[in-house]
This record gives C-alpha cells, sequence and structure tokens, in this order.
C-alpha cells in the first residue's frame, strides 16, 4: 500500500509554526540552549513561510515603484523639453524687440516708427503674390505703408551714421487692405505692385569695396512679374554687366531713407529695340519663409 503524503498549507504552517514559538516560551531557562537550536532549526522554515505569505506582495510594490519612476523620469524629461522651448521662443522675442526698440531710435529724427507684425498666411491663388499679417486699424496701420524684413543671415550690407540699423531691412511691398486686427501685404512680385502709377520709381546700385552702395539717380520703374520676380523693363543698358547689382527704392513720403527691394539677376535685350533691356529682379528672401515683417509707419 502506497502512502501519499500531502503538503500542508500556508495557513496550516502559519498555525503549526505558532503553536511551536508559544510552546518554547512556556519552556523553563535550563532548555534555553534548546530553544536556541530549535529557533536556529526552524529559522529557513519561518523565512519560507514570510517568503511565501509576502513575496509576492513585495515583489508587485517593488514593480509598482519601478513603474512610477519611470514616469516621473518621462515627466521630467517633458517639462526640460517645454523649458528649453521657452527658453529659445523667449531669447527670439528679445532680439526681435531689441532690433525694433533700435529701429525707433535710429528713426525719431523723421518721426517713423516700426511695428512688427507676425505673418498669418499667404493668398492661395496663384494669379496673386500677398500675405496675410497680425496687425490692423487698431494699430494705426493703413494702406500704402511699406513693409520691410530683416535681411538674411550673412547678407547685411555695411550700414553708415545713424540708419544702419534701418539699412539692415528689405522692402517686402506695400500694405495693399486693412481690416481691425489684420491686414493685406501686396508683395513687390504681384503683378498688380506699383499700380496705379504703373510701377515703382527706383534707381540701381553698384555695391563698393567696403560693402556701400553707390546709386544712380532714380530713373527706372519696377513692376511685379508674378513667381517671386519683378523687372525693371526698358533700362536703358545693360547694367547687370556694368556692375550695377542692387535695386533700391528712394525715400519718399512713406519712406523715411532708401531702401533696397531686391537684386538684379539677369538680363535681356528687347527684340524690338535693340538698345533696350528688361532686367530680371529678385527679393533679397523668400517671403514665404518669413515669420515676421516689420511696418514702417512714417508721421504716426
Amino acid at each position: 500500500m502506497r502512502l501519499h503524503l500531502r503538503r500542508p498549507s500556508k495557513s496550516a504552517t502559519f498555525t503549526l509554526l505558532m503553536l511551536l514559538a508559544l510552546l518554547a516560551s512556556l519552556l523553563p531557562t535550563s532548555w534555553t540552549s534548546w530553544k536556541r537550536g530549535l529557533a536556529q532549526l526552524l529559522g529557513p522554515a519561518q523565512w519560507t513561510v514570510r517568503t511565501a505569505l509576502g513575496g509576492g506582495a513585495s515583489r508587485t510594490s517593488w514593480g509598482g515603484a519601478s513603474d512610477e519612476v519611470a514616469r516621473l523620469r518621462a515627466e521630467n524629461e517633458e517639462w526640460q523639453r517645454l523649458a528649453r522651448q521657452q527658453e529659445l521662443w523667449l531669447e527670439d522675442v528679445r532680439q526681435r524687440l531689441d532690433e525694433v526698440c533700435g529701429l525707433r531710435g535710429q528713426m525719431s529724427d523723421v518721426g517713423a516708427a516700426i511695428l512688427i507684425a507676425p505673418v498669418l498666411g499667404f493668398d492661395a491663388s496663384p494669379r496673386r503674390e500677398t500675405l496675410l499679417i497680425g496687425r490692423g486699424s487698431v494699430d494705426q496701420v493703413r494702406p500704402g505703408q511699406w513693409v520691410a524684413a530683416g535681411w538674411p543671415p550673412g547678407q547685411q550690407p555695411a550700414g553708415e551714421g545713424g540708419r544702419q540699423l534701418l539699412s539692415r531691412q528689405w522692402l517686402v511691398g506695400r500694405i495693399s487692405e486693412v481690416r481691425t486686427r489684420v491686414s493685406r501685404v501686396l508683395l513687390a512680385s504681384d503683378p498688380n505692385f506699383g499700380e496705379p502709377r504703373a510701377g515703382e520709381p527706383v534707381c540701381v546700385a553698384r555695391v563698393l569695396r567696403d560693402g556701400r552702395w553707390q546709386p544712380t539717380s532714380p530713373k527706372y520703374v519696377l513692376t511685379g512679374r508674378g513667381r517671386g520676380k519683378m523687372v525693371i523693363s526698358r533700362a536703358d543698358a545693360d547694367l547687370s554687366k556694368e556692375g550695377y547689382e542692387v535695386v533700391l527704392v528712394p525715400a519718399g513720403p512713406e519712406l523715411p531713407m532708401t531702401l533696397t527691394i531686391g537684386r538684379i539677376i539677369s538680363s535681356s535685350r528687347l527684340a524690338e529695340s535693340a538698345l533696350h533691356y528688361d532686367l530680371e529682379v529678385a527679393p533679397w528672401g523668400d517671403p514665404h519663409g518669413l515669420r515676421y515683417v516689420y511696418v514702417i509707419q512714417v508721421g504716426t
């Protein structure tokens, strides 16, 4: 006959150990050595029972703590990333504020101001080249005001006198429509730019060795050609071959000083007149990449 032994349950094992501990406490002191031996004998068993009863809970607690540490670490990394983005944004604002304040100070003698405006969007129609800015009539924006942008890095001309900061701007176009808080800018490359005067009077300039410009008298007219280009029509010489590459808009009622609007990139002789040329002009930067522009306000 085979005897089948059954392993005691956890509760039975715990009850047995408690009874043995109670019995050991009632023994006389002369049995102390035996009690120590019994404790040594039962030590591994007690450890086994404690492990069996509490091990699962301990592992669960440790696993939960690990998950919490991972969550806190990920949250900390996210806060650090947001803090870095905030620092970059603040630095960008500081630079633009310094530039705008400097421009206001340099132009105070002519009663002009610079209004920074965020670019909100661009015209979706392929027949129009405009951009929408986040400034309007509440900011004293009005039709006809010039709009400028900062020079691309590494292309700034060498300024002189008290207008150095303003000379670092290139003209983008003019305000064409104004609403309460938004306005539309007609880019200089739009085919309607310069209307109703049939073009914008401009002059051209050579770039000297020290970076300054040597302009001619204003006797040319600039119009928009579309697709991001402008044109000086019927020039009396191939100015690009004569070293002229900068196109300037002379100072006027809406412009406190002469500023550049683009550069000559090519020329073509007219078929009907061998003595005249069309000069293709490109802006100094892509207006679709601008985040901010500057509205030049004279007399405000």
